[in-house]
C-alpha cells in the first residue's frame, strides 16, 4: 500500500515468505485481475509453504477478498466520482495469509462524506474500525450494530459475509484520504505427524 502504514498488529518487522501486487483500474471489468493474482499467489504458496491451506480454506480467504474488491469498485468511486486505482496486495507468513487493498476513493466510514454513503446510517466514530477482531483490537467502534441495523437492501452482505471468512477485517482511513483494508486469515496448524 502506497501509505507505508504497518497493520494494526504492528508487524512491521515481518517479511512474508510469498508476496504478489498489483495496482489496477477499480472497475468491475479489473476484479479479474484481483482473482488472476490470486492464482499467481496460491501457485507462490505452494512452494513456499509447508502447510498450504487446503481447497476449503482458501475458497473462504478467495470469497471475503473478492466481496472486499466489489465493495471498493462499488463504494469507493460511486456514480459520478472519477475512477480510481484499487492497489491489492498479498503476503504469505508462516502462521497467516494476509491481503491488503487501498484506493484513494471516498471514505468508507458512514457518515464521513455523502450522506447515501456505503451503509447510509448514522456517523461512526473516526479511526480505524476494526472488523473480526480475534486478536483483541479495538472495539468495532460501533461498526457491528452499524452492519446490523444499516440499509442493506441491495447487496449489503459482502463485509458480514468476509467477515465471517477471515479471523481479521480492519478498515482505517489515513491522513492522506487513502483508504485501507486489511484482512488475515490464520493458517491451520500443521497436521500431527
Amino acid at each position: 500500500m502506497s501509505s507505508g502504514r504497518d497493520p494494526p498488529d504492528g508487524g512491521a518487522g515481518r517479511r512474508p515468505l510469498t508476496r504478489v501486487a498489483i495496482d489496477v483500474p477499480a472497475t468491475a471489468e479489473r476484479l479479474q485481475d484481483v482473482h488472476d493474482a490470486l492464482a499467481r499467489f496460491w501457485a507462490a504458496v505452494a512452494g513456499s509453504l509447508h502447510n498450504a491451506p487446503a481447497g476449503p480454506w482458501r475458497a473462504a480467504f478467495e470469497t471475503a477478498v473478492a466481496e472486499v474488491a466489489a465493495n471498493i469498485v462499488r463504494h469507493a468511486y460511486p456514480d459520478g466520482a472519477a475512477g480510481g486505482t484499487m492497489r491489492f496486495r498479498l503476503d504469505a507468513y508462516p502462521d497467516a495469509i494476509e491481503a491488503r487493498f487501498a484506493d484513494d476513493g471516498v471514505d468508507f466510514r458512514p457518515g464521513a462524506g455523502d450522506a447515501a454513503g456505503p451503509l447510509r446510517a448514522p456517523p461512526a466514530a473516526a479511526g480505524p474500525v476494526h472488523l473480526g477482531d480475534l486478536d483483541g483490537l479495538d472495539d468495532l467502534d460501533g461498526l457491528d450494530d452499524l452492519l446490523a441495523t444499516a440499509d442493506l437492501a441491495e447487496g449489503g452482505y459482502g463485509l458480514p459475509l468476509a467477515r465471517a471468512a477471515l479471523d481479521t477485517l480492519a478498515y482505517s482511513r489515513s491522513a492522506g484520504g487513502e483508504n485501507e483494508w486489511w484482512l488475515v486469515k490464520r493458517l491451520p496448524p500443521p497436521p500431527a505427524e
